[in-house]
């Protein structure tokens, strides 16, 4: 399962890469999954897209393992507050 860099694919890590701190933040904000990929869906501005750049988009949209990042913004969320409370 860990193809790129110990993430899905290359997709998934780019969002890693670029989002994370985004989706900790928002899981912070008690954004369920479906609310972390819609808040980034918009923040990338995808309906303002031309129909040959929405192809692609979407193509890469797709692969992207939400699950997996929003696990591990969890994880991450939770090593905060322990850190901060000790």
């Amino acid at each position: 399962m860990n193809d790129y860099n110990g993430w899905k694919n290359e997709t998934t890590w780019t969002v890693n890469i670029l989002f994370m701190e985004t989706i900790e933040q928002l899981i912070k904000d008690g954004y369920e999954l479906d609310e972390v990929a819609t808040h980034i869906y918009r923040k990338l501005g995808a309906d303002e897209m031309n129909w040959y750049g929405s192809q692609i988009f979407a193509s890469a949209w797709k692969q992207i393992d939400w699950w997996t990042l929003v696990a591990r913004a969890k994880e991450n969320v939770e090593k905060d507050a322990v850190s901060i409370a000790e």
